[in-house]
């Protein structure tokens, strides 16, 4: 009798585990559709279906949406707090008030096709301040000079040293490159040095990449936006206060090496002086702490590049950061913004783009 009452306790308890009422799921989440390629070719609502699709697609879909938030959000979408100003409190000067829009990536991006990409954004004001790497500053001049070719990852390191290549994952750069690039550079150092003996010109890496803009002077390079824009109050610097980590650093270090801490004071000027941060894809990450962000890498487990951020705190595609295109892309067409209202203020919100 015993034996039997215990069997029915069984039965009973796998039943309730294996058969267990579902909890209905809301409106509040998505359902899984993909696109329908029978309702012809959109692509606004393929990238638009990328967040019902799920896994990575869900994520980028996801990623996004966050770009757009970035660049709809005004200062009058959140509650006046009790202590603001006068001027903070008038609609009109809320509505004026957009995100500020940091644009970081580090040097690989640029040797690949994401370049032009970010070439378009900082040349139609879709950025607002970009943060970027010593290569990224060096293979952008070095492609106005000479090409960058595609290659294959597996292709053995001694046979291209041998041909006087070099690779940089599946890219492929010939020395020459680097020779056109120190012919190049090494007489505007030269100039620049003699312009800081006679003139005391201070040179902030700053400085130094918005004159290495101007020499270049070829309108493929991101620098070039960068510079248009310097010459109107519309500017959006370029900062690179590591610009010594790099084949500049060799030319640029004796001179210039005191002035590198005067970025450092104004790129975190330009992070913490505004009212709102948006971050998006990694680096600079005490931003999330005050606003929305995005994160894209290689790697699929989050601590190893923010372990102070728990993955709660921002989006996460995992995925080569050449698919930033992507992300933006639904906005890059239709969203420019209106150059004359571009800046109304000073007292702009904050977002920051950082490829990795």
């Amino acid at each position: 009798m015993g034996e039997a009452v215990e069997r029915q306790q069984l039965l009973a308890s796998l039943r309730s585990t294996v058969f267990k009422e579902s909890e209905t799921l809301g409106e509040s989440f998505v359902k899984i559709e993909g696109y329908d390629f029978n309702r012809g070719l959109d692509y606004s609502q393929l990238l638009k279906s990328m967040v019902s699709t799920g896994f990575q697609a869900s994520n980028l879909g996801d990623a996004i949406q966050v770009v757009n938030q970035m660049l709809d959000w005004r200062l009058a979408d959140e509650v006046p707090t009790e202590d603001c100003s006068e001027e903070e409190s008038n609609p009109s000067y809320r509505e004026s008030v957009r995100c500020k829009i940091f644009l970081g990536f580090t040097s690989n991006l640029i040797s690949s096709g994401v370049r032009e990409t970010v070439r378009f954004l900082v040349e139609h004001h879709m950025v607002d301040v970009v943060v970027t790497t010593t290569g990224g500053i060096e293979e952008d001049l070095i492609k106005c000079l000479a090409p960058t070719y595609k290659g294959d990852f597996s292709l053995p390191g001694a046979h291209l040293r041998s041909k006087g290549l070099n690779r940089i994952g599946n890219l492929l750069v010939p020395n020459d490159n680097y020779c056109k690039f120190e012919d190049w550079i090494i007489p505007i150092f030269d100039q620049m040095l003699e312009e800081q003996s006679v003139k005391k010109v201070l040179w902030t890496p700053s400085k130094v990449i918005a004159r290495l803009g101007k020499e270049i002077n070829d309108p493929s390079s991101y620098l070039i936006g960068h510079l248009r824009s310097a010459m109107s109050e519309n500017n959006i610097p370029v900062f690179c206060p590591g610009l010594t980590d790099g084949s500049i650093g060799g030319h640029v270090i004796l001179p210039f090496l005191p002035q590198t801490w005067f970025d450092y004071r104004h790129v975190q000027d330009y992070a913490f002086s505004s009212t709102r941060h948006k971050s998006m894809m990694g680096a600079i990450l005490e931003l999330a702490l005050r606003g929305f962000s995005e994160l894209v890498e290689t790697y699929d487990t989050w601590p190893r590049k923010a372990q102070a951020f728990h993955p709660s705190e921002y989006f996460i595609v995992h995925c080569d950061a050449t698919m930033l295109s992507l992300t933006g892309c639904r906005n890059i067409a239709t969203r420019q913004r209106n150059l004359s209202s571009l800046r109304t203020n000073a007292n702009w919100a904050e977002t920051s783009f950082i490829l990795q």
